[in-house]
């Protein structure tokens, strides 16, 4: 049965430097850095309008979504062969997703310092003005 991904339990870093560490399955460490990756992406470039990074998230999201992909390296596949629950992560991948969108909304409708979200961390980052987000 697959691990739940729950982030107050391990931390990703913590996890990834397990799976890191294991010289002995290549495989596993290659999948374990795709999914690595993937997720850094769908961080860094949510909820950028356009250009490179839009392209950039929307090609992972798709690749989060797709449920039945028999590819080695789909996104459930890697779940499954890594021992992890892939719905907790899309689940915790939307509800940063959300929080940013939400922080973004908030931010578009000031003109004076917000609380901005930021997307990898998912909390409160810091009082800006909003000019300096746009």
């Amino acid at each position: 049965m697959p691990m739940r991904l729950d982030t107050h339990v391990i931390l990703p870093a913590q996890f990834f430097a397990r799976v890191h560490a294991d010289r002995s399955q290549p495989e596993k460490r290659l999948m374990a850095a795709v999914l690595e990756d993937a997720i850094a992406i769908y961080r860094r470039c949510a909820g950028r309008p356009k250009g490179r990074a839009r392209r950039l998230f929307v090609e992972v999201q798709a690749w989060l979504e797709a449920c039945h992909d028999p590819a080695p390296f789909a996104f459930t596949t890697i779940c499954d062969v890594l021992g992890l629950d892939a719905s907790s992560i899309r689940s915790a991948l939307r509800r940063e997703l959300a929080a940013h969108a939400a922080a973004r909304r908030v931010l578009d409708n000031t003109g004076g310092a917000v609380l901005a979200v930021s997307p990898a961390r998912s909390a409160v980052a810091r009082i800006r003005p909003a000019a300096r987000f746009r």
